[in-house]
């Protein structure tokens, strides 16, 4: 009579592996170099990728099996033992070393850092602008009302707080000015990589 096994217990059974997950596809052209590179022969004993025992290399006899510890004959011509590169093969490389050719021309990326900052540099010295021109505004108003005559003190304090504010929007919009052009320079680089990458789209693919 067989054991009885206590309630809960997992011996005796027997639990299925567990099924690994398919790799994501290759890119189009990543997966046809690969396929180039698994069609291709050994450089060193000239049998097929992944030969065995039993696998001829180029230039042997197909019936007779081959020991991959077997050194290769020095008397066979180069070309037998090396792997040859066809023109398909040897133009994906070119591509490949193209797109990362132009990948490394390419013209830099101004950090997002710091186009973040130049954008709020940018609307704090407009906002500050504006604020300014109201205030002068406003003063100007003040000294055009004819009442202000009557009261000379009155009137030379609103003369001086114009002064101060009318010195302070200079200074406010030369500040919005060089936050103006700082952001442009910004934009024209992000502009110029951009413009860089679709006109060498097709080359860095390959990379």
């Amino acid at each position: 009579m067989p054991p009885e096994t206590p309630a809960g217990s997992t011996a005796g059974l027997r639990f299925a592996p567990p099924v690994p997950e398919p790799l994501p596809p290759l890119p189009p052209l990543l997966a046809r170099i690969a396929g180039l590179l698994a069609d291709s022969k050994c450089q060193h004993c000239g049998r097929p990728p992944h030969a065995g025992v039993g696998t001829p290399a180029v230039g042997g006899d197909p019936g007779q099996p081959v020991d991959p510890g077997q050194p290769v004959d020095p008397g066979q011509p180069v070309a037998s033992r090396l792997d040859e590169v066809d023109d398909d093969e040897r133009w994906l490389w070119r591509l490949v070393e193209e797109g990362e050719r132009a990948l490394a021309g390419a013209p830099p990326e101004p950090p997002a850092a710091e186009l973040a900052g130049a954008g709020a540099a940018l609307a704090g010295a407009g906002a500050n602008t504006q604020r300014l021109t109201a205030q002068v505004a406003a003063t100007e108003q003040a000294l055009a009302n004819p009442l202000v005559w009557l009261h000379p003190s009155r009137r030379g304090l609103l003369v001086k707080q114009l002064r101060r504010q009318q010195a302070s929007s200079v200074v406010a919009a030369a500040h919005r000015t060089r936050a103006e052009q700082h952001l442009a320079i910004l934009n024209r680089r992000a502009a110029q990589r951009a413009a860089y990458l679709n006109d060498n789209r097709d080359t860095l693919e390959a990379a």
